[in-house]
């Protein structure tokens, strides 16, 4: 087996900021919000081939390998092992999986959404909302930051108030959690709005694509810069793309016809080889 060689996830990069005081080591708002917008990004590209991640957390996003110039800084997605289809092809055309009336809980306590926690069936809005957590994590720190069993987690999450949870964060992004609340499972995020807002933040702080990550101002090694511009930097019309088209669920038609596909067979494998 062949594998890229990739370099340090979020939470090692993230640790390495501890701060004398002893307070929770945080990255800055030039280096989180240039890796959150990274991460929206490979978030969707999942999400435009019908499937979820289900387990977005800072250990699930690693840098390229620092003496690749070309991916040194650049941020790759991991771990697909929790991952589930939300849709698949038929004729052409993606057709929305029919949810759950209760799902079991996927995903890890701390970054999961409420939803999970109501045993509710997973959209494309749960791993976005998983993603704000990380970055409200590398930003100050999360409500439930030191504590580690799991009922006291969703009994914190699942009572917070969204005004509450996100009135350290910068005002262009304090929005996006109550956009997913109002969100069901089939509903399409606004990727677009959600980009933009990234995008705002980065204006106001006056962050450049090219300045330093955190954990480059004190490395002894030169800084490799890609001789390409990533994809990520002019991501206007990838966010508005939609390939998938769905916002609703299957109609009756489709359930019925999504019984015999290839495609549907594939995925009861996957299912019973997952547990899920």
């Amino acid at each position: 087996m062949i594998m890229t060689l990739l370099g340090e996830n979020f939470k090692v990069l993230r640790n390495k900021n501890d701060k004398q005081d002893g307070s929770w080591p945080t990255l800055s708002v030039s280096t989180w919000v240039r890796l959150g917008t990274q991460c929206l990004f490979a978030i969707k590209v999942v999400h435009d081939n019908g499937y979820l991640h289900r387990d977005i957390k800072p250990n699930n996003f690693v840098m390229g390998l620092p003496t690749d110039q070309e991916r040194s800084r650049l941020v790759f997605i991991l771990d697909f092992g929790l991952s589930r289809s939300y849709a698949f092809k038929k004729n052409g055309k993606f057709i929305s999986r029919l949810a759950r009336a209760t799902a079991e809980f996927r995903g890890t306590a701390r970054y999961c959404s409420p939803n999970v926690h109501d045993k509710m069936e997973q959209g494309r809005r749960d791993d976005i909302w998983s993603l704000f957590y990380v970055l409200i994590e590398l930003h100050c720190g999360l409500p439930w930051q030191e504590v580690r069993e799991k009922d006291k987690i969703e009994h914190i999450k699942c009572h917070y108030k969204d005004e509450h949870l996100m009135q350290n964060m910068p005002r262009e992004l304090r929005g996006v959690i109550p956009s997913l609340r109002r969100l069901d499972c089939y509903m399409r995020p606004d990727y677009s709005a959600i980009y933009n807002s990234l995008m705002n933040v980065m204006k106001r702080y006056k962050v450049n694509y090219d300045d330093l990550y955190d954990w480059e101002k004190d490395s002894d090694l030169k800084v490799l810069k890609p001789t390409t511009r990533p994809p990520w930097y002019t991501a206007e019309e990838f966010f508005k793309s939609d390939p998938i088209g769905i916002t609703c669920g299957p109609s009756s038609s489709e359930r019925i016809g999504s019984q015999d596909t290839a495609e549907g067979k594939t995925i009861n494998t996957l299912e019973k080889t997952n547990g899920d």
